[in-house]
């Protein structure tokens, strides 16, 4: 070799000379010989959505660089690998994740099968027949499922119970399930049956308006007492048998009570000869039912013979017959003693 020169080293592509050229001394070269190393990669590999890479700045050939996900996004592919100074590979991607189960339970209906469906899908809810689907349906949000859930709720009733010959009812458009719609018999007619009721928004149970009493109010004349059992109208009854007159008052709670000359009439609550023996008088400890509204104190035991109280109460109004009572005040036990007592004394007076 000419004394002085040098020979020039040329790498491969992805490789670079690392060191001198060797000289030509005195025919000879001399110096450390240089090499061709491979290429480093001097930048990071390209971005991928949803995760990063770490720090693969000058990383030497042959290395790869890790790349993590973001929450809820799982790494498909692998890593790149550094060649010659070029990431190489097919590029890794971060992808959402699927729901791997069925969204939760809703009562009275089901979902469709939508077990490892992907992100951004929702899963279809069916609702019982006679329920309605509130709300919507979930979506599934990288892997969770996700939105207010929704309900099957069950349906209302749209329009009135079927039309009642001689009978209306109340105003009962949608109706919630479970509720019932109030019949009004007309007058002169008795509802047979219960009130209709809204099933899953299907009116349930028809009842009827039948011919008959349902109180009072719809008796008058020779019979103004309205008997609920048979559904008639009968008259008072003016014997001494008060209670014995098989009438039963509105409401069909007891036996037919006192009738008073006041035209008032009170609901005995027990049989005529509770409380009393016409020989010895009678015990009264409650109080007598007066016509000014009151109750008075009856006191002692009453003297037989006489017809107010040993304290000096007042004296009631005199019974005349049995009936049923048409606003139902009550009367104690111990006051009817009272006043039957005081028809005792006047049957024996007589």
């Amino acid at each position: 070799c000419p004394a002085g020169s040098t020979w020039a080293l040329t790498c491969s592509p992805g490789y670079t000379n690392n060191g001198a050229d060797p000289p030509c001394t005195l025919g000879g070269w001399t110096g450390a010989p240089p090499s061709c190393d491979a290429n480093s990669c001097v930048g990071q590999p390209p971005a991928v959505a949803n995760g990063s890479y770490a720090s693969c700045a000058l990383v030497p050939s042959g290395s790869t660089c890790a790349l993590t996900c973001s929450p809820g996004y799982t790494k498909n592919g692998a890593d790149p690998t550094c060649t010659l100074g070029v990431w190489t590979g097919a590029p890794p991607s971060c992808d959402a994740n699927s729901c791997v189960g069925q969204p939760p339970a809703v009562a009275n209906g089901s979902y469709a099968s939508c077990a490892l469906v992907p992100s951004g899908s929702t899963c279809a809810l069916t609702c019982s027949p006679g329920y309605t689907k509130n709300g919507a349906d979930p979506t599934c949000t990288l892997g969770v499922w996700t939105g207010a859930p929704p309900s099957c709720d069950a349906n209302s009733c749209v329009g009135q119970p079927s039309a009642v010959t001689n009978g209306m009812y109340a105003s009962c458009v949608g109706a919630s399930s479970g509720a019932s719609c109030p019949l009004t018999c007309l007058p002169g007619y008795y509802q047979s049956g219960n009130d209709p009721l809204c099933t899953l928004g299907v009116w349930v149970g028809m009842p009827s308006c039948l011919v008959g009493c349902s109180s009072s109010a719809g008796c008058s004349g020779a019979t103004p007492l309205c008997d609920v059992a048979t559904h008639t109208c009968v008259a008072v009854d003016a014997g001494t048998g008060c209670g014995d007159g098989g009438v039963d008052c509105d409401g069909g709670t007891s036996d037919a009570g006192l009738v008073f000359d006041a035209g008032e009439i009170v609901d005995a609550g027990a049989t005529s000869d509770a409380g009393t023996t016409e020989d010895a008088g009678v015990l009264a400890d409650a109080g007598a039912y007066i016509d000014a509204g009151s109750y008075v104190d009856a006191g002692a035991p009453a003297d037989a013979g006489t017809s107010t109280p040993t304290d000096g109460g007042m004296e009631g109004p005199e019974p005349v017959g049995c009936g049923c009572s048409m606003s139902s005040p009550l009367l104690p036990l111990a006051a009817l003693a009272v006043l039957l007592a005081q028809k005792n004394r006047r049957r024996r007076g007589s």
